[in-house]
């Protein structure tokens, strides 16, 4: 079962068990908005997602891990959104992936799926100061792992649709993207108060598209 789908399965009892899932993450999503990453336990977590204590360990092992698939969640949805803007059409090229790439990400909703990862990022931050060096490594590989799993299945998605071409090329397509995105959305959060009003959605839609220029056309390069 994919408990990251958007629907519930037919199956009562799984069913039941995508529904707490869903629960304890928005829950968990809620809590860190409110109090940061390390400012509620597994108690306060249980009493928001109304859940008991021992149905979070069925689908946890920590607090941690419970915020942590909130991101996994949301990418994995962006990730389909974009696989299915890109069609199944063929690449002859190199150059004609990077053209389909770019315009996928133009077409999809990225900030909102994305949203909740930014207050949950935010949070982290605001808690740097505060953590132990080894709860900050863990949520570094935590988000290293995370984001290498979404480069993997970019490149295995472009691979598939391709004629020719290098994996390293298709690689370095893909993380120059990832890349792209995440300065704008870095820059998105430094001028907006990172609230989806319509003028902040026309911000990031500005800040997006100006960076996957500058990916298309290279900085060498003067714009037009």
């Amino acid at each position: 079962m994919n408990l990251n789908c958007l629907t519930p399965p037919s199956d009562k009892r799984e069913a039941t068990k995508w529904r707490n899932r869903r629960a304890i993450v928005d829950a968990a999503v809620q809590l860190t908005a409110e109090h940061g990453i390390d400012g509620f336990t597994v108690e306060a977590l249980a009493e928001r997602a109304g859940v008991s204590r021992r149905t979070i360990f069925n689908h946890f092992s920590s607090v941690d891990e419970a915020i942590f698939a909130s991101l996994a969640g949301n990418l994995d949805q962006l990730y389909e959104q974009v696989g299915s803007a890109l069609g199944t059409e063929p690449f002859a090229s190199l150059s004609e992936a990077c053209v389909a790439f770019t315009a996928a990400l133009r077409s999809v909703d990225i900030l909102t799926p994305v949203h909740p990862s930014i207050v949950l990022l935010a949070s982290m931050e605001r808690d740097r100061q505060q953590s132990s060096p080894e709860r900050l490594r863990s949520d570094e590989v935590w988000m290293i792992g995370l984001m290498e799993g979404i480069v993997r299945e970019c490149i295995e998605s472009l691979r598939e649709r391709m004629e020719s071409g290098e994996l390293w090329e298709v690689r370095l397509l893909v993380e120059m993207a990832v890349a792209a995105m995440s300065a704008s959305m870095k820059q998105w959060t430094e001028t907006t108060d990172q609230t989806l009003t319509d003028e902040n959605r026309r911000t990031w839609a500005f800040l997006l598209d100006r960076s996957l220029t500058r990916l298309e056309t290279g900085f060498a390069r003067s714009e037009h």
